[in-house]
C-alpha cells in the first residue's frame, strides 16, 4: 500500500506474477463497445489534442472537487487552468469551449454552498484511491480509481463517492442499478476495507455524486431598476451574487431567493448493490476479460450510430483508415502520443454523462 496524504494505492494480492492481464472498467467498455477505438487508446496509445467542452469542463470540476476535498485551494486549480492550458487557445477554440474557468467556478461555488451543512457529516478518509486488487483463482489484475471514500459520521456507515457530470438530465435509476463500474468499485471496497480502516460489514455502498454542468442563469436587469424574478435555472448563490453585483439589497428578494432552494443542478444518491448481482457482474467482467485475452491485436470496428453520438475522438482516423487513405497526417494534425497511465487516469468513465 501506497500513500501520499488522503490519496492512497492499494495492492491486494500478487499482482507482479506473469501473464496476469491488468484491466480497467473503462478497458473492457471499450473494448466491448469497440475493438478499433480500444485499439487506438490502448495498443497504439493515441490522444486526442482537442477535448471536447463536457469533456474539458467535467475534467476541470473533478479537480476542484478532488482539492476541496484534500483541503487544497480549489480556486486556485482554476487559476492555474486558465493560466497554464485555456489563456494559451487560440480565439476560434476558446469560442468553441466556451468560457470554461468561469462557468467552471459558478459550479463549483454554488455545488460547495448547496452541500455544506450535509457535508459537515461526512468525514473524508481519502480521495483517488487507486487500486490493485488480483482476482481470486484467476489470472486477472482490476486496477481503477475511486473519487472518494467518506464515512458518515451520524450513521457509521462508509460510502465510495463517485462524482458525475451531466449536461442535462442525470441518468436513470436502471442504469446506475446495473452501472458495471460503480459495481466493481463497491467489490473493491469491500477487498480493501481493511487497508482503508473500516470493517467490511459498514461499506454502505457507492454515492453517485451528480453535477449539471450547465452553469446557472444569470438573472436579468429590468428597466425598472429591478431584479426579474422569472422563472429561470438559476441557484441562489447566482441570483444573490448579481443583485450585489447591481447594487440591490437580497433582503428585498428573500421570498424569491427561497424558491430557488430546490434544485436538480446537485443530486447524490447513495446505492447498494446486492450480493448475488455484484457476483454477477463480477462473473460477466472476468468472461469479458478472459475474450479480450483471445482476441490479440487483430481489431473489429463497430460501426454504429453510436460513432456519431457522441462524435467518437477517433471517428475521422477510422473513416480514412476504412478508405485506404495515408493516415499520418491525420494522426499528427489530431493525436499524441500518451502512456497507459495517462489514458487509464483520465477516468474517461466519470468525467461526464453527456
Amino acid at each position: 500500500m501506497k500513500t501520499d496524504g488522503l490519496r492512497k494505492v492499494v495492492i491486494i494480492g500478487d499482482v507482479e506474477e506473469p501473464g496476469l492481464m491488468n484491466v480497467s472498467v473503462s478497458k473492457l467498455k471499450n473494448w466491448k463497445s469497440c475493438q478499433q477505438k480500444y485499439n487506438y487508446k490502448y495498443i497504439q496509445k493515441l490522444k486526442p489534442k482537442t477535448k471536447s467542452r463536457p469533456l474539458t469542463l467535467g475534467s476541470l470540476v473533478h479537480s476542484c472537487l478532488e482539492a476541496h476535498d484534500m483541503g487544497e485551494d480549489w480556486v486556485q486549480v482554476i487559476k492555474d487552468y486558465n493560466t497554464n492550458e485555456f489563456s494559451k487557445l487560440f480565439l476560434e477554440e476558446k469560442a468553441e469551449l466556451g468560457d470554461i474557468p468561469h462557468d467552471c467556478l459558478r459550479i463549483c461555488r454554488a455545488y460547495f454552498n448547496h452541500w455544506s451543512e450535509v457535508d459537515e457529516r461526512f468525514e473524508t478518509l481519502y480521495c483517488e484511491v487507486g487500486f490493485m486488487i488480483r482476482v481470486p483463482h484467476t489470472t486477472i489484475v482490476i486496477e481503477g480509481i475511486i473519487d472518494k471514500v467518506a464515512r458518515n459520521t451520524v450513521t457509521g456507515k462508509v460510502w465510495g463517492i463517485e462524482h458525475k457530470t451531466a449536461k442535462k438530465d442525470i441518468p436513470t435509476d436502471t442504469y446506475r442499478a446495473t452501472d458495471i463500474q460503480t459495481t466493481i468499485y463497491e467489490w473493491a471496497l469491500a477487498m480493501m476495507a481493511e487497508e482503508l480502516g473500516f470493517e467490511a460489514k459498514d461499506l454502505g455502498g457507492i454515492m453517485f455524486d451528480y453535477l449539471r454542468t450547465k452553469p446557472p442563469t444569470i438573472p436579468k436587469l429590468l428597466k425598472a431598476g429591478t431584479m426579474s424574478k422569472a422563472k429561470i435555472d438559476c441557484d441562489k448563490w447566482t441570483y444573490i451574487e448579481e443583485l450585489k453585483r447591481q447594487g440591490l439589497d437580497p433582503a428585498d428578494y428573500e421570498d424569491f431567493i427561497a424558491t430557488l432552494n430546490s434544485n436538480n443542478n446537485f443530486v447524490r444518491i447513495p446505492l447498494a448493490k446486492s450480493r448475488a448481482m455484484v457476483q454477477t457482474i463480477m462473473r460477466d467482467f472476468i468472461n469479458g476479460v478472459e475474450q479480450m485475452r483471445q482476441w490479440g491485436e487483430s481489431p473489429t470496428r463497430n460501426l454504429a450510430w453510436t460513432c456519431d453520438r457522441p462524435r467518437c475522438d477517433y471517428r475521422q482516423l477510422c473513416m480514412a483508415e476504412i478508405q485506404g487513405l495515408d493516415v499520418t497526417g491525420i494522426i499528427e494534425q489530431m493525436f499524441e502520443s500518451t502512456n497507459e497511465e495517462e489514458s487509464e487516469n483520465g477516468k474517461d468513465d466519470n468525467e461526464t454523462t453527456d
